[in-house]
């Protein structure tokens, strides 16, 4: 038995080493953020804001909290950390881009619900980003 409680944490350790499961991880993390932040938004001033205008909020201020969460968490980078931040924004202004056309294309045209629409959307990114994220956005430095 004590074996067993040994074992659980080396596999647990084991499993976070993979750079993949951490980027996982985290992107559910700042899926959370962002839906969140939308759901917060759309439920306060839907209303009064057009709901495209409230997944562009929430993506841009998604994009401030995360970026250290990929940096040091997934991509343990040692890229500085402005150039990082501006590639990883540049990477969001291309996320806003998807948001502000996928998300009322589902809305408008396929009747997705208004607060499930993000959601399908945040689904796909990982497999989206996550190279671009690897190989430009927080690639090592040079030495």
């Amino acid at each position: 038995m004590t074996s067993t409680r040994r074992a659980v944490p080396g596999v647990v350790r084991r499993v976070l080493r993979d750079q993949r499961v951490r980027y996982l991880l985290t992107g559910g993390v700042a899926a959370g953020v962002f839906y969140g932040i939308f759901l917060t938004l759309w439920l306060t001033a839907g209303d009064r804001v057009p709901y495209v205008a409230l997944v562009l909020i929430a993506n841009t201020a998604c994009a401030f909290v995360t970026f250290r969460m990929y940096r040091d968490g997934v991509f343990r980078s040692d890229a500085a950390i402005v150039p990082g931040f501006l590639r990883f924004y540049a990477l969001g202004l291309v996320s806003l881009v998807g948001s502000a056309t996928i998300v009322p294309l589902l809305v408008e045209w396929l009747g997705v619900p208004v607060a499930v629409a993000p959601v399908l959307y945040i689904a796909m990114q990982p497999l989206l980003f996550y190279p671009v994220n690897k190989f430009w956005v927080f690639r090592a430095r040079r030495r």
